[in-house]
């Protein structure tokens, strides 16, 4: 049986009808309807509901526009440039890792989108409105919440127990272990956010293997994440236990992380160059990338640091006794949809897969870092915030701080390359005397010092004098420079331009202050200045004036 192809219930169709529609009876215009409802695959209903549209509004209304779902105002092309404009300059971020706002509900409207490009000349002006835009937006999957959803992600794998390790930092929910006036806390709980009351906060390391889930926690009590933290957790996660409870130890191939400040200082990258691991770090603001070592921080804080409301640790060993014996208990339990434990799963790794951690003096040497400080007056040095005292005949040098492997620090001189270990920095009482014991260098020093006050005292203005070279050079005409200042004597050809300025003229040429005369005598000056100011008089009239003032000391 063929299978009837469906026509087009055409307006053609439904105009011949509706033309020959009064002429026919109501056989023949139930016989023409089935026909054309036969012949286009569709009820008789259908078509007498179009000619009943047709007969009464000229026009079907289940007729379609032509340009139905095609841009009207602007070229697709075009109208797609503009929309990709307003949607992007919606969702961008310049200060996100990924340019995209965090949040796709607290952006501008469109409208203001809109408004800032056509100021800018980026899109047509008086073309495009909010609604136009969000809805071809809509349909092309441009909106902002397309724009800022999450990206497909392929799901990473591990191949045996060891291959990869993932570590991660975090605070604590008891947050402080001590108050700021040094007492043990004493309430259960406090917020994390709040101001800091304590330098000193409690912060959690985690390595979770990626194959197996297994699990390790490590408790510090530091102001941040540091190099120092994350040595400690990696050597002692990688280390042998002596419980054969907790049998997981070994060096991974890869170490995954975030981009942070610990991972990279040379103290770490030498560790684990030497140990043969690869680290990879993840995009920032990407936590699903380490998704199971925050699912692991959440188990840590719904299973274990809740019962720190009702119990605070008082210390931070305390905390890593009770953490230690929660992560058996932990380890030793089945993930969801797993039938075998995580210690279980992780026990079957092969001699080739468990790579041991080498010995503590091998590491020593191939894991020491350092910083370089400056010996301060006290013979200290400050590294962490801490701290430490360094032998007295370093002070002033700069020295080369090693981080080594046991934990210890040494500090080497830079210029000799001695290394010496660190000490107590060295305190007294008021009233005590326990000053420093000089070394031959200091005692040096002040040799030269007496030596040089020795000389300082025979010294005379002549020892202090320049060798001068017999060297001469030839005088030179300058040209003068024409003051232009209504203070400075103007002479225009053979008189003066004012009174004010004759006055100048005369003051200048006696080297004195007018303003100190006698009444009597400016009260003749400026009589002799009002008859002439022609400079020859004038000069005649200083001359007077200078003579009259040596004879009766009137200055």
């Amino acid at each position: 049986m063929m299978k009837k192809t469906r026509l087009k219930l055409s307006e053609d169709t439904i105009r011949e009808l509706c033309g020959c529609w009064e002429e026919l009876s109501a056989s023949e215009r139930s016989a023409r309807v089935e026909h054309a409802a036969r012949d286009c695959c569709v009820t008789s209903g259908t078509v007498y509901r179009r000619v009943k549209e047709y007969r009464e509004r000229g026009r079907s209304l289940s007729e379609r526009r032509t340009d139905k779902s095609s841009p009207r105002i602007l070229d697709a092309e075009s109208l797609e440039v503009c929309v990709k404009k307003v949607m992007g300059l919606k969702a961008i971020d310049p200060y996100k890792p990924n340019k995209r706002i965090a949040n796709p509900n607290k952006c501008m409207s469109t409208s203001r989108a809109i408004e800032i490009l056509e100021r800018m000349g980026e899109i047509p002006a008086g073309v495009l409105t909010a609604r136009t835009v969000n809805r071809w937006a809509n349909i092309w999957g441009i909106t902002v919440r397309n724009i800022c959803s999450a990206s497909p992600a392929v799901k990473l794998v591990s191949h045996h127990p060891n291959h990869v390790h993932v570590i991660d930092f975090s605070v604590c929910e008891q947050y402080y272990l001590r108050d700021e006036d040094g007492k043990v806390i004493q309430r259960p709980f406090t917020y994390k956010n709040k101001p800091n009351e304590a330098k000193q906060k409690i912060w959690s390391f985690s390595l979770v293997d990626h194959y197996t889930g297994a699990n390790f926690i490590k408790y510090f009590l530091s102001p941040g994440e540091s190099s120092d933290m994350l040595f400690q957790g990696l050597v002692e996660a990688w280390s042998k236990k002596d419980d054969s409870q907790f049998p997981f130890h070994g060096t991974p191939r890869i170490l995954y992380a975030d981009k942070g400040s610990a991972l990279r200082s040379e103290r770490i990258q030498n560790l684990l160059h030497a140990l043969g691991v690869e680290p990879i770090t993840h995009m920032p603001g990407n936590p699903r990338a380490k998704g199971m070592v925050e699912s692991s921080f959440k188990h840590l804080q719904t299973q274990f640091e809740t019962k720190l409301r009702l119990l605070p640790a008082m210390s931070i060993d305390e905390l890593n006794d009770r953490a230690y014996n929660w992560l058996i208990h932990h380890n030793w339990s089945a993930k969801s949809g797993e039938e075998k434990t995580r210690f279980a799963m992780w026990q079957g790794i092969t001699n080739e897969q468990l790579l041991e951690m080498p010995n503590m003096d091998v590491l020593r040497k191939v894991t020491a870092s350092h910083e370089i400080r400056t010996v301060d007056a006290y013979c200290s040095i400050s590294l962490n915030g801490e701290k430490y005292g360094v032998p007295e005949i370093l002070m002033g040098k700069k020295v080369r701080v090693w981080h080594n492997m046991d934990g210890g620090i040494s500090v080497q001189d830079i210029q000799t390359g001695e290394v010496h270990p660190t000490e107590d920095i060295r305190r007294a009482v008021f009233g005590t005397f326990n000053a420093h014991k000089k070394s031959e260098v200091e005692r040096r020093q002040d040799a030269a010092i007496s030596e040089a006050d020795d000389i300082r005292k025979r010294i005379r203005p002549e020892h202090l004098l320049y060798d001068t070279p017999n060297m001469h050079a030839f005088p030179k005409e300058g040209s003068p420079i024409e003051v232009d200042s209504e203070l400075a004597p103007k002479v225009f050809g053979t008189h003066f331009e004012s009174m004010y300025q004759a006055k100048l003229a005369i003051a200048d040429e006696l080297r004195i202050n007018l303003g100190d005369l006698p009444g009597w005598m400016l009260e003749e000056i400026e009589a002799a200045l009002e008859v002439t100011l022609e400079r020859e008089k004038v000069m005649e009239i200083a001359k007077y004036v200078g003579e009259l003032v040596a004879q009766r000391g009137a200055v």
